[in-house]
This record gives structure tokens, C-alpha cells and sequence, in this order.
């Protein structure tokens, strides 16, 4: 279910969006947002989700959508003459294998006075800090270290990667998850008392 009593990268994506717009959403999944922004917000919502079923689901809710992979770049060509309002990445570009060329692209179908909207994982996460000291990584089904992710971002590398697509932040914001709070089975009581004050 969508939770917007509660900051999360959707609640915080969602708040930037004007009603009766012109959205393009990518990896809508199952259509929890797509469902949000068409019944609350009166927005024309277009959509690429890969996962059949889900796309389906959320397709009940958009104008127009596409059951496929973001890069066959199937969305650039038939959507060419729709200007769009906002595009939306709700932590989908970590699964690309180029994301940066994704990026770039939506500049073709973007208003001038548009607007992306982005969320990702932060890498350097110190639950993921905490495992590397101790010289272990590992992947998890779901979360910051997801089985499916290709690409990691942190921070700076985040601002440059939206550089290099020509894109500059306006707006940046975070959700803030506490060490042992998430999926990554790690605490501060894995590493010295020094080396826990330093990574706090």
C-alpha cells in the first residue's frame, strides 16, 4: 500500500507533483502511486513497468503504458510528441545497465520548465560501511542491497550522475534509516567502540 503519513521516497516524491499534470512514471510496479496520482491528483500518468502482471495492475490507472524494458527506449519514440510535466524514477535506476543514457534521453520528452524526480539508495549507508570494515558484502532480496541492483550511487556521485544527463538538483532530500533498522542484519556492536564513534 502507498504510506504518505510517513516520510518515505515516495511521500517525498509525491509532494513535488502539481494536480492535473502530465506524468511519466517508470518502474510503476504494481500502480500504487500511478493510482495516487490519477485519483488524487487528476494527472495524466503514462507508464513502463518490465514486469508483466504488475504493469497490468497499473495500467488500470495510467492513459497509456508500456509492458517492457526502459532501454529498448520503446517510451522515447512513442511518446515524442508529449511534453511531460514530471518523470519519475522511484528507485529504478539502480537497475539499469545504463542509467545515465536513460537520464539523458528523457530530456527529449521533458517540458522546458519540467522537472525529474528521482530516488535511489544510498551505498554508503554505514550498515553497508559496517559489513565492508569487517570485510563482508552481501546482497539481500529487497532494500539498499537488492539481488536485482546494477548500479550504486552515493551522495556526490548522485550530483555528478545527474550532471553528465544535464540535469542539476533543485530539490534534495532524503529518508533517513537508522543502523539495524533495516534489512542489513549489522550493528554497531559488530565493530570496536572506536570504530562505531568514528562511523557514527
Amino acid at each position: 500500500e502507498l504510506v504518505l503519513d510517513e516520510r518515505n521516497a515516495l511521500s517525498l516524491m509525491l509532494e513535488q507533483i502539481k494536480e492535473n499534470t502530465v506524468v511519466l512514471e517508470f518502474g510503476s510496479a504494481n500502480g500504487r502511486m500511478t493510482k495516487y496520482l490519477k485519483e488524487n491528483l487528476n494527472c495524466d500518468i503514462y507508464i513502463v513497468e518490465i514486469d508483466k502482471e504488475a504493469g497490468l495492475n497499473a495500467m488500470n490507472y495510467a492513459k497509456d503504458g508500456i509492458i517492457g524494458d526502459i532501454e529498448k527506449f520503446e517510451w522515447l519514440e512513442r511518446w515524442e510528441n508529449i511534453s511531460f510535466d514530471y518523470i519519475l524514477f522511484a528507485d529504478v535506476l539502480e537497475h539499469l545497465y545504463d542509467p545515465q543514457n536513460v537520464l539523458k534521453q528523457t530530456k527529449k520528452i521533458l517540458k522546458e520548465d519540467g522537472k525529474v524526480i528521482l530516488s535511489v539508495p544510498n551505498i554508503a549507508h554505514n550498515s553497508i560501511l559496517i559489513q565492508l570494515f569487517n570485510n563482508i558484502f552481501n546482497y539481500t532480496p529487497l532494500g539498499l542491497l537488492d539481488n536485482t541492483h546494477i548500479h550504486f550511487f552515493a551522495y556526490n556521485t548522485l550530483k555528478m550522475f545527474c550532471h553528465y544527463a544535464g540535469y542539476f538538483p533543485i530539490i534534495e532530500d532524503a529518508v533517513y534509516s537508522n543502523v539495524g533498522e533495516i534489512e542489513i542484519d549489522i550493528s554497531y556492536s559488530d565493530i570496536s567502540k572506536e570504530a562505531a564513534k568514528a562511523f557514527k
